[in-house]
């Protein structure tokens, strides 16, 4: 969502996803018309992969096709407006966070920022993910 929402700022649409089989489902349901490849499952604290040389098909013929498909379908609206909330491991860290303009400390381990401008919600990722 972060990446969709990121690209769409520029009027870039997101035509495909490679990777884990629960990202590319989820994010199948954010991007209907988003083309996907699975090449990995998880499987309790490990996971199962394909091939490489599979993937590395797979990958290709599934750019193509996303390619020379209507790509304006997997343009992705912004919302008007962004609520955010972050938990941290560390009660440190959601308090250093708490010293961004606009966010507010609302757990030990919570923060919470909202703005209206998807560029402010990329700034607060920079500073607050470092």
């Amino acid at each position: 969502m972060v990446s969709a929402y990121t690209a769409g700022l520029v009027g870039v649409p997101v035509v495909f996803l490679s990777g884990d089989a629960a990202i590319c489902q989820e994010a199948q349901a954010f991007i209907p018309d988003l083309a996907t490849v699975a090449v990995k499952h998880g499987v309790g604290n490990t996971t199962v992969n394909i091939h490489p040389h599979l993937a590395v098909e797979g990958i290709r013929a599934g750019v193509e096709a996303a390619l020379k498909a209507d790509v304006s379908k997997c343009r992705v609206p912004r919302p008007d407006h962004f609520p955010v909330e972050m938990r941290y491991q560390r009660h440190a860290d959601a308090y250093h966070a708490s010293f961004f303009p606009g966010v507010s400390q609302i757990g030990p381990h919570t923060v919470q920022f909202e703005a209206d401008d998807y560029f402010e919600v990329l700034r607060f990722f920079k500073f607050c993910l470092a």
